[in-house]
């Protein structure tokens, strides 16, 4: 015996559940699967039993969007209808027309006529859930890396899907992000806290003209129990900027990100940064609302820079290296100054020569920085970001540096980073919420 099965929908009454309408929309046979492509709904089944769902949906919704006239706006006389207007509306995986009421007025003087179309209504003609996913895209890929995503998942090219557009609702939403990080916090959203660690790391990048812009990133976490402060990854801000303004703006996301993790005169800060002048300038906003400001060059860098000289070293080097480095952790910056000197004498190779001179010199820049590691190790102090952190150098190659061709401008940065912190910050959802209620009018597309 042979079974199909059919999807139905049905409008139906609330009040006496009477059928008002009844339509199938899609029967699918029920046979043995020969193989596994032949479980379930294929991916294009799939979207057009979406669109067709949709597309019922919204026939009905259509007709209860109400402009709300009830005379004419030009000239106060009585309206009437007159027909109806097909206008576009982009769903997250299909683009349909809504049919919506026309008026015009009853006046023959005035012949004022309405347009209503979806944007007019609403502000915009596109799902938020599908802008949010061609801004996610959009960061994580190319413009046109995003665009073929996006064709793929939807089995199908859309023009509200092509790059042009991609790049467009990017910088938008960038940018009201932008502005968001310059507003300090309101009373309510305040909090105390008596220990607060913040990391900041900063890197140059090649823009448009090839002109350069240094990139920066805090990340600012409460250290109220700093022994557990492991377990409260996802409770970190992120703030970000290309902007070249001698980090003013920087600071301003800084502090603000800064005093909404509970920034107080009385809140010790533990201000730990790859060593760049300008993140020892960053964090210094933050000198005069806090009770004190702990500097520390982060252990994870140093690390790195000395892992990156020791490759291709022969033993005898490699292992003098090692004692520096373990001088180093034990707080003898001096001696370990010394070693690495002694070292360098002996090397002939000038790449590592280079390498190696760069290494001291980074770290006789910021002697004033360097901690005793190994004590800060044993009383639980923080000291070295995490391997597992969102870093700057990850999220510059996962965008900036694999898109080899790609002509950057600095506001095109900028406000792709905007929406990286978000989303390393986990707030990204919520926030992306809060920016689509701030702006009734705003025109994503």
């Amino acid at each position: 015996m042979d079974y199909e099965l059919r999807v139905i929908i049905e409008k139906v009454s609330i009040a006496n559940q009477a059928t008002i309408h009844r339509e199938n929309i899609g029967a699918f046979g029920i046979k043995k699967p020969k193989s596994i492509l032949d479980l379930g709904l294929r991916h294009t089944e799939q979207i057009s039993l979406l669109t067709q769902l949709q597309n019922f949906l919204l026939a009905e919704q259509s007709i209860l969007i109400d402009p709300g006239f009830t005379e004419c706006p030009k000239c106060g006389e009585k309206i009437s209808k007159n027909g109806f207007l097909k206008s576009i509306f982009h769903a997250v995986f299909s683009d349909h027309k809504l049919r919506l009421q026309k008026h015009r007025c009853k006046n023959p003087d005035c012949n004022w006529q309405s347009t209503p179309t979806t944007h007019t209504f609403f502000g915009t003609d596109t799902h938020p859930d599908l802008v949010k996913l061609q801004c996610e895209q959009g960061v994580l890929n190319s413009y046109r890396m995003a665009e073929t995503y996006l064709a793929k998942l939807n089995c199908q090219r859309r023009s509200v899907n092509n790059h042009v557009q991609i790049r467009m609702i990017t910088n938008q939403i960038g940018e009201r992000l932008s502005d968001w990080n310059k507003i300090p916090p309101s009373p309510s959203e305040i909090g105390v806290t008596h220990q607060l660690i913040v990391r900041v790391e900063g890197e140059s990048i090649l823009l448009k003209g090839k002109q350069r812009a240094e990139v920066m990133l805090g990340r600012i976490s409460k250290g109220d129990d700093l022994a557990t402060e492991s377990d409260h990854k996802n409770d970190a801000s992120y703030v970000m900027s290309a902007i070249n303004d001698q980090q003013l703006t920087m600071k301003t996301y800084l502090l603000n990100a800064a005093f909404r993790q509970g920034l107080d005169i009385g809140t010790h800060v533990f201000a730990i940064t790859d060593g760049t002048r300008n993140s020892w300038e960053v964090v210094s906003a933050l000198q005069s609302h806090c009770q004190k400001l702990e500097l520390i060059l982060d252990w994870f860098h140093i690390c790195k820079k000395f892992v990156r000289v020791r490759q291709g070293l022969n033993l005898v080097l490699t292992n003098g290296l090692k004692r520096a480095q373990s001088i180093l952790w034990q707080g003898y910056a001096n001696d370990a100054l010394y070693v690495l000197a002694s070292i360098q004498s002996e090397i002939i190779d000038e790449t590592k020569l280079l390498q190696i001179r760069e290494l001291r010199e980074y770290l006789q820049m910021n002697l004033n920085y360097l901690a005793n590691y190994a004590v800060k190790d044993q009383t639980n102090m923080p000291y070295m970001s995490d391997v597992a952190d969102f870093h700057l150098e990850d999220c510059l190659r996962e965008r900036h540096r694999k898109q080899k061709k790609m002509q950057w401008t600095q506001e095109g940065v900028h406000n792709i980073l905007q929406i990286r912190a978000m989303m390393a910050s986990h707030e990204w959802t919520d926030r992306f919420l809060e920016l689509i209620d701030l702006a009734p009018a705003i025109e994503l597309l």
